[in-house]
């Protein structure tokens, strides 16, 4: 079965170009989950499917930053997004983002597989020399992603951001390409 707008392709899930069709979907409701923005820092405005379709254009020309859908591999269910933003050119780095929005697979190898494709895309296909990502100290499924994939801990910015009537501190994680390329925690692309 072909899968619509592939572009990176893993063993349990793909990423895909996000089109129109994935806004009217459970895309746009995502961002009316409180917990969803208050773990990404996002305010909490509501979200319509034109809000999303706008910002899915937007980001269209936008060239500094990569916006893929996580699609499940055996039904192309799109459970969340990833991307690469602030993509800079003479640094060569990027700053990664994960949201798996449909709660059900929250706690799986799925987001998992999504951040260790992303990251060998970065890292060897853009030629990119470091990656960085910012989460909530409070986020231990974001943690332990991180974690579990040899991204280092580089520092903490305290109390960066609010959260349910306080301030939390946020930690930065990054991954040199020097030390993924030696990593065993990366995949292979099944679409080569």
């Amino acid at each position: 079965m072909k899968k619509k707008n592939l572009f990176i392709k893993g063993s349990s899930v793909y990423l895909s170009y996000p089109s129109s069709a994935d806004v009217g979907k459970d895309w746009y409701d995502w961002f009316n989950d409180d917990e969803i923005n208050s773990l990404v820092g996002k305010y909490p405005w509501p979200n319509s499917k034109s809000d999303q379709k706008k910002y899915l254009d937007d980001v269209r020309r936008n060239k500094d930053r990569l916006l893929l859908g996580v699609k499940i591999l055996k039904n192309s269910k799109m459970i969340g997004v990833i991307s690469l933003s602030k993509l800079n050119s003479h640094h060569r780095s990027a700053e990664s983002s994960i949201i798996i929005g449909n709660s059900k697979y929250k706690n799986g190898i799925y987001a998992l597989e999504a951040l260790a494709l992303l990251t060998e895309f970065g890292l060897t296909r853009l030629n990119l020399n470091r990656i960085f990502s910012s989460t909530l100290l409070i986020n231990k499924n974001a943690h332990n992603l991180n974690k579990i994939l040899g991204w280092r801990k580089v520092g903490t910015c305290k109390k960066s951001h609010y959260y349910k009537g306080q301030y939390v501190d946020s930690v930065i994680y990054e991954i040199l390409k020097e030390n993924w390329i030696k990593s065993n925690k990366r995949p292979s692309f099944g679409n080569e």
